[in-house]
């Protein structure tokens, strides 16, 4: 089956705890991004670089939007059409990763940030990867990257010049 990338452009971070008790979700840490995605063909003649895209980051094993386990890969893309066009999805990995992701968020200072996935299945057009939208992606893997500046030192005073014979 195969794959491409989707790169993601952070517009916005959310973060939230919850309390309630969703049997999907549960208590716990929310983080969610709007991000603005570069060009990826669909397969109704749109491109998705004309949307949002709004994509949940989860705790623990990978499940569907029904609770059942995932046939495959770690989240899943949705590309919706009521009054108008809803893209979203979510993925899944390890505490300590989500926990790594949350605190990047958290402490801000960051230049840059990209989100990478790789989805499936996928069909292309010429060398042009396409999303027939009347089904959802999986998303297999998924990077993170954060940009930061090189902390620069502080200027520092120079001392007063002094006398031959000290201040006067």
């Amino acid at each position: 089956m195969p794959t491409s990338y989707i790169r993601l452009k952070p517009l916005y971070w959310s973060q939230a705890i919850r309390s309630d008790l969703d049997p999907r979700y549960g208590p716990g840490r929310k983080l969610s991004v709007v991000c603005k995605p570069h060009e990826f063909l669909l397969s109704n003649g749109d491109n998705l670089t004309n949307h949002s895209l709004h994509l949940s980051f989860m705790e623990g094993e990978p499940t569907a939007a029904d609770g059942k386990p995932l046939q495959t890969g770690i989240g899943q893309l949705f590309y919706l059409t009521h009054d108008e066009v809803f893209v979203h999805g979510w993925y899944f990995s390890a505490p300590d990763i989500l926990s790594n992701i949350w605190d990047q968020v958290l402490l801000g200072g960051y230049t840059d940030c990209l989100i990478d996935l790789t989805v499936r299945p996928i069909s292309y057009d010429g060398e042009d990867p396409v999303w027939n939208t009347d089904m959802p992606l999986f998303i297999n893997d998924a990077t993170v990257s954060f940009t930061r500046r090189t902390p620069v030192p502080e200027e520092q005073p120079q001392p007063k010049r002094q006398g031959f014979f000290g201040s006067r």
